[in-house]
């Protein structure tokens, strides 16, 4: 009996590190840990190098996605800076008056390419050294809060998945992939546009 259980437990072990390289190492550590004497410190540092991500965590993550993309949104003052191309823009306020207070707050969940990417492509611009955006108002139906989640593919610092998001109480869904990235010391970042999760 005893050398069945070891003999399933080295099959379970060797697949899950085949499928999950970058989890394996959290998942396996206890075991090593077991047999070389290393103390249970030890063990907890080496599972917190990999941050968790999974199909509960990638709904949170959005989610804080979707609410950092409607601050800075509902930032705007009613003080008008300038008409371009007869399109009004209004300032940000002092917590988003910076390209790098923008920046950094979307950082928090992407990765610095995507905020990057984002800030000179959604019509976030400077004036008189301050930042501005095009005024007006829209909204969203999708639901990021209530979405699930489906892994469609992975690699060793890198995953995509689908999520269903409702649309209000349409009834309706829509599907949107996301794809996560495992950035050195800062844990999980979004790729995609923060324009896709809002």
């Amino acid at each position: 009996m005893k050398k069945s259980v070891v003999i399933k437990s080295a099959l379970i072990a060797t697949t899950i590190f085949a499928l999950a390289p970058l989890t394996a190492c959290a998942t396996l550590s206890p075991a090593n840990a077991t047999t070389s004497g290393t103390t249970p410190a030890t063990t907890t540092q080496v599972s917190a190098s990999v941050p968790q991500m999974d199909e509960k965590q990638i709904v949170n993550l959005v989610t804080q996605a979707r609410d950092i993309f409607w601050k800075v949104q509902m930032a705007k003052t009613t003080q008008k800076a300038f008409e371009f191309k007869d399109i009004p823009y209004v300032y940000l306020n002092d917590e988003f008056s910076t390209k790098e207070k923008v920046i950094a707050a979307f950082e928090q969940v992407y990765t610095k390419e995507a905020s990057h990417f984002y800030f000179d492509q959604a019509g976030f611009e400077l004036y008189q050294d301050k930042v501005t955006l095009v005024e007006g108002d829209f909204g969203s139906l999708l639901d990021w809060e209530k979405a699930t989640a489906v892994l469609s593919s992975e690699r060793p610092s890198a995953k995509t998945y689908l999520l269903t998001v409702p649309l209000g109480e349409t009834g309706e869904k829509q599907e949107v992939y996301v794809t996560v990235k495992l950035v050195p010391e800062l844990g999980w970042r979004i790729v995609n546009s923060p324009n896709d999760i809002r």
